[in-house]
Order: structure tokens, then C-alpha cells, then sequence
């Protein structure tokens, strides 16, 4: 929550941070279930 105080404390448009913190958080999320669902069928079919 520390990005988010510093983020409405600063004067800098939100429109400017939000998006990139959503496209971070989708990327890290996918490639998360990716590399897991990778690894699952691997050891299934391993």
C-alpha cells in the first residue's frame, strides 16, 4: 500500500501510473499461471 499512498500523495497524473501497475500485475499474473500450467502438464506427461 506504500506505492498507493505515494501514488495519490504525488502530483503526477494517476492516469499515467495506474495503467502501468495493471499492465505489471497482468504480465507477472500470466506468466505466473503460464510457467504453472507448463510445469503441471510436464510432470503429468513426464
Amino acid at each position: 500500500m506504500r506505492i498507493v499512498n505515494e501514488t495519490m500523495g504525488r502530483s503526477s497524473p494517476v492516469g499515467d501510473t495506474v495503467p502501468r501497475m495493471a499492465a505489471e500485475f497482468i504480465l507477472v499474473f500470466f506468466a505466473a499461471f503460464h510457467f504453472r500450467r507448463a510445469h503441471a502438464s510436464a510432470r503429468d506427461f513426464g
